[in-house]
């Protein structure tokens, strides 16, 4: 019995390590352990990410007819499932702002998907050359708990991208993971923001997923994508975005947006769209 428990150890360890929960060890010629895995750093983010689906997205999954139904135009970010299940009229990241352990929580959640190499930089460090500076722009707070590592090339300022861009003429403008937090409008917002910066020629570089049409994709992974699609709906009225809409958003900013394409770098799970500035 107890080499057959060994046997199916596992499946048991692989669903606890999912859920961020500690393990014991069933092995039939060792003692108990019930210590804490050495892994625990990692599997506390798949718990930070647990609380964000508990606190944040299934509350907001549950109202987000409700919310269609009172804004069918889905046009504002304070106007989604996540709002009525807060009972605000604030935004999603000022809902956060109000609770600092909430924040906390899902910043852990959010850091855990920049693991894995289908996130990792490298995709865009080793698919262009770079040899400026980069200036890394975030709100105050994030910018108050940046560490500067010695060697790298990188300023840390303060900027709010709904306001003109500080930083002027520049070779590369850059944007992670971002825009897919907005609506359509705010979108264009950002981009017509950075407009009095650029000289021609430079570069708008966006990271972010692109959604393929249904049915390419494995079922497995198109479901996540859908999924993912739906949770921006909820939270923020926002979405994912097909080629054709990354597309049609910089021509709105402005014509002279010229669309170069979009990379798609194997085993990155985020894609490069690419414009460029044309006088």
């Amino acid at each position: 019995m107890a080499a057959e428990i060994a046997q199916k150890t596992h499946l048991i360890d692989q669903h606890l390590a999912e859920k961020g929960l500690p393990f014991p060890s069933f092995d039939a010629a060792a003692p108990a352990d019930t210590k804490l895995p050495p892994t625990w750093s990692k599997r506390g983010y798949q718990s930070c990410k647990q609380h964000k689906n508990v606190d944040e997205s299934w509350p907001a999954a549950g109202k987000v007819v409700d919310a269609l139904k009172k804004w069918p135009q889905a046009a504002e970010p304070n106007e989604t499932g996540l709002s009525l299940a807060n009972d605000t009229d604030k935004p999603f990241y000022a809902v956060l702002a109000q609770y600092p352990q909430r924040a906390k929580r899902f910043g852990q959640a959010m850091s855990f998907f920049t693991t894995g190499d289908g996130y990792a930089l490298r995709h865009l460090t080793d698919g262009y050359p770079w040899d400026t500076i980069w200036h890394f722009q975030e709100l105050p707070e994030v910018v108050a708990n940046a560490k500067p590592e010695e060697g790298l090339n990188v300023e840390f300022m303060t900027h709010d991208f709904f306001n003109e861009q500080p930083v002027k003429h520049g070779d590369v403008y850059y944007l992670r993971w971002t825009l897919y937090n907005w609506l359509d409008t705010y979108y264009v917002r950002i981009l017509r923001a950075l407009i009095p910066a650029l000289k021609k020629g430079a570069r708008m570089l966006v990271m972010d997923f692109v959604m393929p049409p249904p049915g390419v994709l494995p079922n497995g992974l198109d479901r996540k994508l859908r999924a993912m699609d739906l949770t921006m709906l909820e939270i923020a009225n926002a979405k994912e975005r097909d080629p054709e809409e990354w597309k049609g958003l910089f021509g709105e900013a402005d014509r002279r947006f010229i669309f170069k394409g979009i990379k798609q770098f194997p085993a990155s799970r985020l894609a490069i769209i690419e414009t460029a500035w044309e006088e």
